[in-house]
């Protein structure tokens, strides 16, 4: 198989700069698409990016009360609301702390919020697990 040059080229010289914005502009787009794809639609500008981490820390926060809730009638004390409102105290000075470095700037509330979720998200996942063994507990207390 043999591979030949042209003896001139497809495209004028001039034009090379044309075609690499065009081709950058279309690896842009599709990376947009791709992306699109494989993570749906998602906030471009910082007030809906600081929309979405505040819609986000709300619904877990929602299921972390819903669960507090469920762990205080079954313990039938007010321990664990004490508990919780200590943990929300701490939550919203440790999720201040990390957004520290963007005060003053609109990334602040933002990194705030999404700080607060992933607290908020691990209290939930260790106070389910807490829940879960607790029932079982109480279960086998109920067999003895």
């Amino acid at each position: 198989m043999i591979h030949e040059f042209p003896e001139t080229l497809p495209f004028a010289l001039d034009e090379m700069q044309e075609l690499m914005d065009t081709t950058s502009a279309f690896m842009n787009a599709a990376d947009e698409g791709f992306t699109q794809l494989l993570y749906g639609l998602y906030p471009l500008s910082q007030h809906d990016m600081t929309q979405a981490a505040r819609e986000e820390s709300a619904a877990v926060e929602q299921a972390l009360e819903k669960l507090v809730h469920e762990v205080a009638q079954a313990t039938d004390t007010d321990v664990m609301q004490k508990a919780h409102d200590a943990w929300r105290a701490f939550a919203e000075a440790d999720a201040e702390r990390h957004a520290a470095p963007w005060t003053g700037g609109t990334a602040h509330p933002m990194m705030y919020w999404i700080a607060y979720r992933v607290l908020a998200s691990d209290r939930l996942q260790q106070l389910q697990q807490w829940y879960d063994d607790f029932k079982d507990q109480m279960e086998m207390g109920k067999r003895s």
